[in-house]
């Protein structure tokens, strides 16, 4: 009780602050703001500032949850909302696609189907713990991991649970932002927990192959709540103490590390990473770590970053999204967006999604 506590009034201290909204229709040349829809926020008297889940592109179609216990359709073109869907719990997690259904998760482990078409609910599943993250589809099977450091393998068609492994000595609490989502590497369903470790499962059975101690644990905070980024012949993901690392992807062994590190998760153009931690973008050498630049936004808790083209973007915690120059870090342009971000932007094509704190969708196209 007292981490969920203790990490509770951090997010609350970091979006106690409002942040005006530029004017509507502010453009500069390579991109502008295409629309913005209001989605649902908690009451006054029961507002927790903060959205977790990331957008989900398919088509023309966006689906996204709310901490309101609200997952919608969004048309894409538009920004009109096409359907709502009441939840048992707050979403925090990104949904998944495949063929007609979409797929996701409450943060009380409650899972659902619906028809991405209508928004109406195909099965509805439950498993044992909190959940964070994105289910992983592997043909029929649907994995969810909880933050309990637990895998449950579903039946996609119907919902049942087939099996859920189980830990010994559970460590319930919040994570610092969200949770890594499970991805596969090497035949192994791998993801970081709030204990600072990385683990690969077999899928057929949920069995540890391997286990990864990355976060310091004597650390405040060492979660490991960044996704694995696979890239080239690497792994790379970092921890909230400070540290990002170059893994070896059938072992999880570290290749290289260097001392920054965050809860983002990082991205790859061409032999380039870039990371963001704390208030700082920075641009590393693939293949093995060499500085290139930084940039420090001088503005608390940036995004993953997103990249289009020649650029790169992040949205902070406090209001404001910042599109960078990818080669050089320079800083191009600053929007406001209302209440700022603990999500992290989408690219899809040429359009940049945002879902801020204030339960307001954004989208920005360049041009």
């Amino acid at each position: 009780m007292v981490r969920i506590t203790a990490r509770f009034l951090i997010l609350f201290f970091l979006f106690v602050s409002v942040v005006p909204e530029s004017v509507a229709g502010t453009t500069v040349s390579f991109v502008k703001r295409k629309w913005v829809v209001k989605l649902k926020q908690n009451s006054y008297f029961n507002r927790k500032p903060f959205q977790f889940a990331k957008p989900v592109v398919d088509g023309d179609k966006i689906f996204v949850g709310v901490q309101k216990n609200l997952f919608y359709g969004i048309d894409a073109k538009r920004g009109k909302k096409l359907w709502t869907f009441k939840t048992q719990g707050p979403v925090y997690s990104k949904a998944v696609v495949a063929g007609d259904r979409l797929y996701f998760s409450d943060a009380k482990g409650t899972l659902y189907a619906l028809n991405k078409e209508n928004g109406t609910l195909a099965w509805i599943s439950k498993v044992d713990g909190e959940v964070l993250s994105s289910p992983l589809i592997l043909g029929d099977k649907l994995y969810i991991v909880t933050l309990d450091k637990e895998l449950a393998q579903v039946d996609i068609h119907n919902g049942n649970v087939l099996w859920q492994t189980s830990q010994t000595l559970r460590e319930r609490g919040f994570s610092i932002v969200g949770a890594a989502d499970p991805i596969l590497v090497e035949g192994n369903i791998v993801t970081g927990f709030s204990d600072g470790s990385l683990v690969a499962f077999n899928p057929a059975n949920g069995d540890i192959h391997w286990a990864r101690q990355l976060g310091d644990p004597t650390a405040e905070f060492h979660d490991v709540d960044a996704t694995l980024l696979l890239a080239g012949k690497y792994a790379y993901v970092s921890s909230a103490d400070g540290k990002f690392f170059a893994l070896d992807p059938k072992t999880g062994e570290s290749v290289w590390e260097t001392p920054f590190g965050g809860v983002n998760n990082a991205t790859v153009s061409g032999d380039i990473l870039y990371v963001t931690a704390g208030s700082t973008v920075y641009a590393v050498r693939a293949e093995s770590g060499e500085p290139i630049w930084e940039q420090n936004l001088d503005i608390p808790g940036v995004s993953a970053p997103v990249i289009y083209d020649k650029w790169l973007s992040v949205v902070a915690t406090k209001g404001k999204i910042f599109f960078l120059d990818k080669m050089q870090g320079d800083i191009l342009y600053g929007y406001y967006v209302k209440g700022g971000s603990y999500s992290d932007p989408i690219m899809d094509q040429n359009r940049l999604y945002i879902l801020s704190n204030a339960s307001r969708l954004y989208a920005f196209q360049y041009k």
